[in-house]
Formats: structure tokens, C-alpha cells, sequence
């Protein structure tokens, strides 16, 4: 290492003094890392969360300095990611990028090559060069960096206390604030409410001293960055002397831009003659776009795993396995187009004055399809709403005319105007071969007769669940008779109406061919090529609404 010159390790944009190092005759490297409370101190110490404790590792090889990057987080050298732990050469000049940290690198000499940038007016005729000093372009480079560590450190947060915590330890560590806090606000019997939920201070008193609620009200009002230098003059804000009290010197309150009104702000301030840099104040607000961000998206992380549990809760309501019925094939499933889904189904055997038990054959079947308005968690509790005030009916032995009464009158207590189902109710019998059927708005039902090759349309009974309780119903079901071969088909218009992107839907000239084709097949069969085809029609769309199907057939 004797024959190298020596190394020089300047700090853009910090007033750190330029750290010297000489080699020696051992083969140990210099390291730069963070500071360790128990393990020996790097070479060149760099204080920040996002730099490893061992980040760098730099030597002498072949008479020439190199370094290797040992960091999680990485390390830029000349403006490229270093490749994990394989040695580079460094070249008088180079600047090496850590976290929000730019060392410069002089090999031999203290002295950089300078940088000169060629600025040009935008009025015509003006366009003479000027002289962009290295400082400050590389103080720019430095904010840059701190925004993009801020960013890395900011989207590994799990929750919004980690978030909180994260952003206040930032500002903290720009050296910019003798405060950092994270506020949110609230409003409680015509009152705003502020409660701090993350904190740094430069000291204990600094910590305990309350925060500018007028500075907050401006933020809350403007809905956008509020700066106040109160060495300039805090008259521009009514009652801003508790301020100048306080022993404020500059205050800079960012929202968190959230929805129409924010709800969280990033406060910092400094204190005892204290300067605010004319880019403290876009970084206060950069990183508060940034902490917004992390909120949304940890927002919509939860939602979807709610959302997740809320379907496996609703697919797991669905029958599992359908009641065995002599003489009969019944299929049935439903699967939503978001996670949770506006329709549902039961297929439920009845023995009795009840529901049979599980192992024994029904001897009815009672047969649910329930649409409910839109699709997503809301519809789906309608939906589910109906299916449940069905089982119960069914578990005191209702008749399928009460029991379509009852959900109706309930719904109609239950939704918001403007929201309704539609559903089908069928009672199979098995020993007369008869579906007893009756449809409140919900359409089209075919069945598709064997022995002619035709489908016979199935008219709705009453209106959908939840408009009126008056007129609602008439007296009487249709009974249909089905013969061997004869399908019950009984579907959503998830399959009917799926669009291509041309705007045309499957239709149901394409769901009776499906079903003409398949007739001599198990109706699982029928059903999975139903939703092959709605599937490939749509392609590369995704199925905008919910697709549910009941069909029943009668063996030969």
C-alpha cells in the first residue's frame, strides 16, 4: 500500500472538514458505515438509518485505491450502482453516493477537477454561458439523494406510526430543524383538534414547547405549505405574536395531501437565531407527498386484506358440496368480479318441515340466485342478507310464498332508496319432477327441453327485492315440469352481458350454444365451459360483473 499517494474524502454540501488518509503497510481496508455503539468505528463515520454499519469498504490494491459496496441499500460511484461486493477502481474526481450522502474522492490531491455547467436565459439574444460552481450543483445532488433515501426508507414502512416516526427522524437529520413533529387533526364538537403522534426535538425543551396552532390553521385553511420567517416579520399572520414568544425563528407546516381535506401536517421549526436554506422548505414538502403516498398505499394494503377476508367469508358461506338428489345432476357456483361480489346462491336439501342433514338425501332441494345492485362489499352484504333470511325460513319450514315475502319486506325496511335485488327462488321435487319457481326481477331463465332441442323462456314473477312491499307478489309460483334431459338453466348477466373490447356482449344466443353442445354432459361440465367462453370473449378485458349460475338436470 506504501507506493499509493493519498486519499482525500471531501463531503458536498457540508461543512465537514476534508478527512485525509495515508496507506499503511497492513492489508486492512478503510471503511465507511454508520456508528456502532458495541463494534469499532468505521473509517469515515456517516450518521444516517439508511447506511450499513459496514457500507464501503476502501483499499489499496495493485497500487491503485478501489472500493467495494457491502451496503443494503447500495452505493453510487460516478452516478452508476456499484455491483455488490466486487472491488472498482476509483478515479481521481469520483464522487460516491451513499444514503443522502456525496463524498468526493481526490486521489493524491486534495483538489477536484471543477464542474461547469452552461446555463442559457430564456429571452432570445441572451443566451450567455454562465458558471454553475461545483457547491452548488452539488448541494442540489445532495437534496436529491436525501429525497430518494427518504423515499426507500418512507415505502418500508408497515403502518402509519412506522411512517410517522420515519419522517420526523428525517427532517431531523437534514440539519435543517431543531423540530420535527407529525400532526393530525380532527374535529370534535365544532373544535379543532391537533395530537402530535410523532416528535423529534434538539432537546427537552426544545420537544416541550407547544406548536403554532395559527401556523397549523393557515396549513388546515390554504390546504398547501405554509413557510414563516419570523425574523422577516410574523405580521402577515393574525395572531402569529405566541410565535415570536415561543422563541420560533422559521416554521414550516406541510400537509399531508390525502383527499379533499388533509388530515395530517409535517411540522418543523428551528429556534435561537436559526436560519431556514431556501430548500428546506420544498423538502419539508416533498416529504410529506412522500409520507402521503406510503399512507395510501398501506391504506389500500389493508383494504385489500380486508377485502380478501371479507370474500374467503362470503365463498365460504356458498355451499361446499350441493344436496344429493336421486335422479338429478345440480351444479352451482358464483364467482365475483371484484373481491367480494353482489351475487349469491344456496342450494339447500330439505327433509321434513326442515333442512335435511347433511349425509341424508333431500327430498327437496330449495334453490336460491340473488343479485344485488353493483358489486363489491355493499351489495354483497345485501345479498348475503337474502340468502340468510332464506336459511331461516327454510329451517322453520316456511313455504318458498312466505319465505319470498318475508326477505322482500325486509329488504324493504333494510336498503337505501335507490338499491334493490333481484332473485330467483325454485323448490325442486324430485318425485313429481317439478321446479317450483318464482323470479323477482331476475332474468333470463331458460329451459332447455331434450327431446325438442328448444329453450323455453322463464317470465319474472314480481318485482326485485327491496322497491315496494305493496302489490309486491301474486299468489301463485309457476310450476315448471321437467322431463329426462331437460336443463334448468339460471344465471347472472355476468355471462350474458360480458363485453369484448369492441363494446358486443357474449349474449344469449352464445350461452344456449354452450349449453346445446354440452347437453349429454354433468352440468360442472357446462358450467366450466360457460366460463371459458365468457372468459375468451372478453379477452383482454377482465369481466365486469359478477357471474353466478344454478342449473339443474333432470338424468334420463
Amino acid at each position: 500500500m506504501t507506493n499509493a499517494p493519498p486519499l482525500f474524502v471531501s463531503f458536498a454540501g457540508s461543512d465537514r472538514p476534508v478527512e485525509r488518509f495515508d496507506p499503511t503497510g497492513d492489508s486492512r481496508p478503510l471503511t465507511v458505515g454508520r456508528p456502532s455503539a458495541t463494534g469499532p468505528a468505521p473509517s469515515i463515520t456517516l450518521q444516517d438509518a439508511s447506511v450499513s454499519r459496514l457500507h464501503v469498504e476502501i483499499a489499496v490494491r495493485d497500487g491503485r485505491w478501489h472500493a467495494r459496496s457491502l451496503g443494503k441499500a447500495g452505493t453510487i460511484l460516478d452516478g452508476h450502482f456499484m455491483a455488490p461486493e466486487q472491488w472498482k477502481e476509483i478515479g481521481h474526481g469520483a464522487t460516491m453516493g451513499i444514503a443522502g450522502f456525496r463524498l468526493r474522492l481526490g486521489i493524491g490531491s486534495e483538489s477536484v477537477p471543477n464542474l461547469q455547467t452552461v446555463e442559457f436565459a430564456d429571452e432570445p439574444g441572451n443566451g450567455k454561458p454562465q458558471s454553475i460552481g461545483r457547491q452548488r450543483i452539488e448541494s442540489a445532488q445532495v437534496r436529491l439523494s436525501a429525497l430518494l433515501a427518504a423515499a426507500r426508507r418512507i415505502g418500508t414502512c408497515r403502518d402509519e406510526k412506522a411512517v410517522a416516526e420515519a419522517v420526523v427522524d428525517i427532517l431531523c437529520e437534514s440539519g435543517d430543524f431543531d423540530r420535527a413533529v407529525l400532526v393530525r387533526h380532527s374535529r370534535e364538537s365544532d373544535r379543532d383538534m391537533w395530537v402530535p403522534v410523532a416528535l423529534w426535538g434538539s432537546d427537552e425543551r426544545t420537544r416541550n414547547l407547544p406548536l403554532s396552532r395559527t401556523v397549523l390553521q393557515e396549513a388546515l385553511h390554504t390546504k398547501g405549505t405554509v413557510r414563516l420567517d419570523v425574523e422577516a416579520g410574523a405580521g402577515s399572520l393574525a395572531g402569529a405574536q405566541s410565535i415570536v414568544a415561543s422563541g420560533a425563528t422559521a416554521i414550516v407546516c406541510a400537509p399531508l395531501p390525502r383527499g379533499d381535506s388533509p388530515s395530517a401536517f409535517l411540522y418543523a421549526d428551528t429556534r435561537a437565531g436559526g436560519t431556514m436554506g431556501d430548500a428546506a422548505l420544498p423538502f419539508v414538502d416533498m416529504v410529506a407527498q412522500l409520507a402521503a403516498l406510503a399512507e395510501d398505499q398501506l391504506a389500500r394494503v389493508k383494504l385489500e386484506e380486508e377485502m380478501g377476508v371479507a370474500r374467503s367469508i362470503q365463498q365460504g358461506s356458498f355451499p361446499s358440496a350441493l344436496p344429493q338428489v336421486g335422479g338429478y345432476d345440480i351444479a352451482a357456483r358464483s364467482t365475483p368480479a371484484e373481491q367480494c361480489g353482489g351475487d349469491a346462491f344456496d342450494c339447500i336439501g330439505l327433509a321434513g318441515q326442515g333442512i335435511a342433514d347433511e349425509e341424508a338425501n333431500a327430498e327437496r332441494v330449495l334453490l336460491l340466485l340473488a343479485d344485488a345492485t353493483g358489486h363489491g362489499v355493499g351489495p354483497a352484504l345485501s345479498s348475503m342478507q337474502a340468502r340468510g333470511m332464506t336459511r331461516l325460513g327454510a329451517r322453520l319450514g316456511q313455504s318458498l310464498l312466505d319465505i319470498v315475502r318475508e326477505v322482500n319486506a325486509q329488504l324493504c325496511q333494510d336498503l337505501p332508496p335507490g338499491r334493490f335485488v333481484t332473485a330467483w327462488y325454485g323448490m325442486l321435487d324430485p318425485s313429481a319432477h317439478t321446479v317450483e319457481s318464482l323470479s323477482a326481477g331476475q332474468g333470463p331463465i331458460y329451459v332447455y327441453r331434450y327431446a325438442e332441442d328448444r329453450f323455453d323462456f322463464i317470465d319474472s314473477d314480481a318485482m326485485p327485492f327491496g322497491v315496494t312491499s305493496a302489490g309486491f307478489m301474486p299468489d301463485a309460483s309457476q310450476r315448471i315440469g321437467l322431463q329426462p334431459g331437460d336443463i334448468l338453466l339460471v344465471i347472472t348477466d355476468g355471462y350474458y352481458e360480458a363485453m369484448n373490447p369492441a363494446g358486443a356482449q357474449w349474449g344469449e344466443a352464445a350461452v344456449q350454444q354452450v349449453v346445446r353442445s354440452l347437453r349429454d354432459r354433468p352440468c360442472a361440465e357446462i358450467l366450466d365451459a360457460l366460463d371459458r367462453g365468457s372468459l375468451d370473449f372478453c379477452k383482454p378485458l377482465q369481466p365486469g360483473d359478477d357471474r353466478t349460475a344454478i342449473l339443474v338436470r333432470r338424468l334420463a
